[in-house]
């Protein structure tokens, strides 16, 4: 399953969850326009300096560990791989 289908996966179960605990819909409908329908503004997919900076972390291991380290139990938690 790749990424971007995993956090729609993800996004589904938590809607669930959502109507299983009477959440209104329209709670429910602006999560999902937040999380869906819409990219955040922080989003740096599109920035030209997003790939420098991950170039930057491939080719430094010690980085890697650190940020390892940093969100292990995100990781962890959310069952990415991890890679070192």
């Amino acid at each position: 399953m790749k990424r971007g289908e995993e956090q729609l996966k993800m996004f589904e179960e938590i809607f669930t969850i959502f109507r299983e605990k009477a959440v209104p819909e329209e709670y429910i409908k602006f999560f999902h326009n937040k999380l869906i329908a819409t990219r955040t503004e922080h989003s740096t997919i599109a920035n030209p300096e997003r790939e420098k900076i991950y170039e930057k972390i491939r080719n430094n291991p010690e980085l890697r560990r650190k940020i390892l380290q940093i969100y292990y139990f995100d990781y962890i938690l959310f069952d990415f791989n991890i890679v070192i």
